[in-house]
């Protein structure tokens, strides 16, 4: 089973970002010429750190491309990319967005500690539960 990679740079960012995030960027970049492109380090940063928690997975074939992720992992890193923003222009999160950073921040943890695996082989994952055997009946 094949997963799709999807780039995550700057402009992808930009597009998922909110209005209002989106507004205060902008002005922040016209105050801070100097910022002009710290959005797209942040987002390396952040593709590079979902790139080598996937790769601590020996089991993992990464795409070549450093800008790609997994499509399941592309919310997760735009999540954290907006979050480390905000923390650049010294901008508080709502309660929501500080709700998605934590989520985002454990599955990344996760990718770490369960050694998530980009597209697990079904043909040869086993079949079933230990408890279950499909065609037995309970008795």
């Amino acid at each position: 089973m094949d997963v799709e990679w999807v780039k995550v740079d700057d402009a992808r960012v930009l597009a998922v970002m909110s209005v209002e995030t989106s507004s205060f960027y902008d002005a922040w970049v016209r105050l801070r010429p100097d910022r002009v492109g710290r959005l797209a380090e942040i987002v390396r940063g952040v593709v590079s750190e979902f790139r080598a928690a996937l790769y601590a997975n020996p089991l993992n074939a990464l795409d070549p491309d450093t800008d790609k992720l997994p499509l399941p992992c592309v919310r997760y890193a735009e999540t954290l990319a907006i979050g480390a923003l905000h923390r650049e222009m010294d901008r508080p999160l709502s309660e929501t967005e500080q709700s998605r950073q934590i989520r985002a921040e454990i599955m990344l943890r996760t990718f770490y500690a369960r050694g998530f695996l980009i597209a697990p082989d079904r043909e040869n994952s086993g079949s079933g539960s230990p408890t279950y055997r499909p065609g037995l009946a309970e008795g």
